[in-house]
């Protein structure tokens, strides 16, 4: 009996070791395994959990603030933190009335001395389109400039994550639905290429344009602003290394090849006093005279001025209403497609007036609020009103001021998106 105890000791004694020996060796395992790669990228940072994003329409806004002063006085070595928001309209809250406290943020970029110069960001079909995201370049402290270097691109979705990074391209647009991507030799790129028009769901180059096709006698450049969500037409239009205004405006048929100067067809003026909707081919212009100014380097507008209507597949031109006493500026299409628009009297003051396509005087626009338009969605108008963000509502002509988030220097809108159109 003695003897049985003796060994049933002995397998106890025995099981206990094996057991500590396995969890040892656990141990060493999870402590001694490759540590995972860091990558040396700049990453956006997501500002909550990721989430999924619904199907619906969303306004984007960024605040910028400095979060390192340098040593300079001047901007130069500053590191400036760039957060992104996105504001949900309609299906996507389910509520009528977006607020201020509806803003989501959904990340974070934080942008150093060592670029060369601001992060700028456009709207690219579903996602957003970072230029100067990411640098191989360095500060150089004693020269208070960066070192010469490559910058990349970067693509984040309304989630904050990254979904690409790209060799710099300032020339580049997508069709509102992020369907084409079209791709250019801008003022600021340095290679030499044709206009490519690119599938984003196949990949594959769909059309090419030579520029010089289009301007063949021009010491100026034209360059791509729209393209329609079918990816059949393309709108280009003049600009010199300043951005000026410019009265160049074409358009590629890209099934047939055709290019039509649409200022000449249709006698445009400056093709800052017009408005196209790509996808519908209606074009709106104002017809007006210009003078030099007493009070500054721009041209005054000058009545009489003639508003028209331009079916661009059909050619045919509806004149609007003639003003013999007013001239007006931004035009503006309801993007919807449906019958009005805005322009801004020529005047003191920044006043924003709605008019109808039926209507057959101009006394029967009606005058909506004071500041200028950066946005046309659904209902909502996005109105700047000397760096004041607001919401106006067509429908119920009720407007709401955007709060600037706490500790920002600027809030800027960026755009709206579309999801699961």
């Amino acid at each position: 009996m003695k003897s049985f105890k003796t060994l049933l000791l002995l397998i106890v004694i025995v099981l206990i070791g094996g057991l500590g020996f396995l969890y040892w060796a656990s141990f060493v395992d999870q402590t001694t395994e490759p540590i995972a790669e860091v990558s040396e990228e700049q990453e956006a940072q997501e500002t909550q959990e990721p989430e999924n994003v619904g199907p619906g329409t969303y306004l984007i806004f960024q605040s910028v603030r400095t979060t390192d002063a340098g040593e300079q006085d001047w901007a130069n070595d500053d590191t400036q933190t760039y957060t992104f928001y996105r504001l949900a309209l309609g299906e996507a809250t389910y509520r009528a009335n977006p607020s201020s406290e509806d803003l989501v943020a959904f990340a974070t970029v934080e942008h150093g001395p060592e670029f060369g110069g601001g992060l700028t960001t456009t709207i690219f079909g579903e996602n957003l389109l970072m230029h100067r995201y990411q640098t191989s370049r360095v500060y150089d402290a004693v020269n208070g400039r960066p070192e010469e270097g490559t910058e990349q691109d970067g693509l984040m979705s309304l989630t904050g994550e990254i979904v690409k990074t790209r060799p710099e391209q300032w020339g580049s647009i997508r069709s509102k639905n992020g369907r084409y991507e079209v791709t250019w030799n801008s003022l600021y790129d340095e290679i030499e290429q044709n206009i490519l028009v690119t599938d984003t769901l196949s990949g594959e180059i769909v059309a090419q344009v030579d520029p010089a096709s289009i301007m063949e006698s021009s010491r100026w450049t034209a360059e791509p602003f729209a393209m329609n969500n079918l990816g059949t037409y393309l709108y280009l239009h003049e600009v010199c290394g300043c951005e000026a205004s410019l009265s160049g405006y074409w358009e590629v048929n890209l099934k047939t090849g055709e290019i039509r100067d649409l200022q000449k067809l249709f006698d445009l003026p400056s093709w800052s006093q017009t408005n196209l909707d790509p996808d519908t081919g209606r074009l709106l212009v104002i017809d007006e005279a210009r003078e030099a100014s007493s009070e500054g380097p721009f041209d005054e507008l000058v009545p009489p001025s003639t508003v028209r209507l331009i079916d661009l597949d059909s050619s045919e031109t509806t004149n609007l209403f003639t003003d013999e006493a007013q001239a007006y500026g931004r035009p503006l299409l309801d993007a919807s497609g449906q019958d009005s628009y805005l322009l801004r009297p020529w005047k003191e003051g920044n006043e924003i007036w709605l008019f109808g396509l039926e209507d057959d005087e101009a006394q029967e626009a009606e005058k909506l609020t004071d500041g200028w338009v950066m946005d046309w969605v659904g209902d909502w108008l996005v109105v700047d009103d000397n760096q004041i963000l607001s919401l106006f509502n067509l429908e119920t002509r009720g407007s709401m001021t955007l709060v600037v988030p706490d500790g920002a220097e600027r809030f800027e809108y960026v755009g709206s998106v579309v999801i699961g159109e």
